[in-house]
This record gives C-alpha cells, structure tokens and sequence, in this order.
C-alpha cells in the first residue's frame, strides 16, 4: 500500500521502501557540481567545434582571396575581419562559461579571472607557483566570488587605490585574502552592509560548498575578506 510522505512542501510516495530525509546541503553540492558541469559541455562545444569550424572557414576564405590576387571584388578584407570578431565573441564567450584554466592549478585559474580587472583597479596579486589539485566546482566557484569581489566594489563612486589578492596554503588548510585600501582623505570607506547582496550570498555559498569559514574586515582605510577552508580529495563522480 503506498504511503505519502511529506519532506517539506514536497510529497513522496513510498511502496514499502525507506526514503531518508533529503540533506539540503548535499542536494546543493550536486547542484553546483552539476551546473559546472554542464557549463564545462557548453564551453567545449565552442571550443572544440564552432571556434575550429570558424578558424577553419577563414583559412578557406585566406586561400580563395590569395587565388584571386585584388580582392576588392570579393570583400576578403571586410569578410576577414568580421571572422576575426566571430571568433574572438566565440572566445570570450566559452571563456566567460568556464574558464579554460578550470583543469589547471588554482593560481592559474584565479590569475586569468583577475587579469581583465588590471585596467581598472591598481592590483596587487600574490599567487603561489604550486598547489594541491582542486576540484572543479570549487575553482569555478572562487573564480565567481572574486567577480563578484571587483563587480560589488563598481558600485561604489569611490574607488580604491590598490586592491590585495594573496593566495596561500599551510598544509592542508587554504586561505584567499581580498584587502582593498583606499587614499587618506575625510571621506568615510564604503560601509560593508551597503555592499551588493550578491557578494554575502557568494560568501555564503562558499561558506556552505567548503564547510570553510570567511571573515571580513574593517579598518581605517581598509576592507578585507578572509576566505579559510581545509583541501577536500577530489571526488570522480559523476553527476550527469
């Protein structure tokens, strides 16, 4: 005889079997692995297909102009470029899904999600040439927080003059640190709790995903974050 059983706003039926109690934290985890994954896919197929079908039609393209010699008939030069564009979109675009360094070491990873900020804020970025193996998820999603760290500090109309990022490790346990400081003149630093709500549920995130911990920090002429967490074997589950 089944029986209905109410996990929240959600009903199960059972036919006889035990269903245990869904563990919210567990069923997050998936979903950000899950999310990363997929992500991953979409990235690939870019950057494995239409990056290398454009790449290819525009040698195709080089090599017809090349036999015609004057190619003011044709449009080469004008049709060239806009497959440069094409190309450089597709790029940009599958790098903004997953970065390419998602793989690689963390410190690499973390130093190509910075670089597009150098050209607006004076970056100070100390990143070790080792490090443990990370998974996936949690490099992506690190990468999304100092995003968030740079997009919340757009908000403000008073920028600072240099922005800390220090990546370490003391065996097992980790630590990314994002200080920024600002010139000495009367007016007030930004006040934390003004900051956009996206960065506390990013922390958050990162709080519940790591089982880590994060501080933040005020002080005169000073904001800091403090992200702590302990290295975690990288799983080979599959979720898809």
């Amino acid at each position: 005889m089944k029986e209905a059983l109410s996990l929240g706003a959600v009903t199960r039926w059972s036919c006889g079997l035990t269903i245990h109690p869904l563990d919210n934290v567990e069923l997050l985890r998936w979903w950000h692995q899950y999310q990363v994954q997929m992500l991953s896919q979409e990235a690939d197929t870019i950057r494995n297909g239409l990056l290398q079908d454009v790449f290819a039609a525009r040698r195709r393209l080089e090599l017809i102009c090349q036999s015609h010699g004057d190619d003011s008939d044709l449009g080469c030069k004008s049709c060239l470029t806009e497959l440069e564009q094409i190309y450089s979109s597709l790029e940009k675009l599958s790098d903004r899904l997953v970065s390419p360094y998602l793989q690689s070491a963390l410190p690499l990873a973390l130093q190509h999600a910075v670089d597009p900020w150098q050209s607006k804020f004076n970056l100070d970025m100390t990143f070790p040439q080792t490090w443990f193996a990370e998974s996936a998820e949690l490099t992506q999603l690190l990468i999304a927080l100092i995003d968030t760290f740079f997009h919340s500090l757009m908000t403000f109309s008073m920028q600072p003059y240099c922005c800390n990022i220090q990546l370490k490790h003391q065996g097992n346990s980790k630590e990314l640190t994002f200080f920024v400081r600002y010139t000495d003149w009367p007016s007030p630093l930004p006040d934390m709790s003004k900051f956009p709500k996206s960065l506390t549920y990013m922390l958050e995130t990162f709080q519940v995903l790591t089982q880590g911990e994060y501080t933040q920090v005020s002080q005169p002429h000073e904001l800091g974050w403090m992200l702590h967490w302990e290295h975690q074997e990288i799983s080979n589950q599959d979720t898809l």
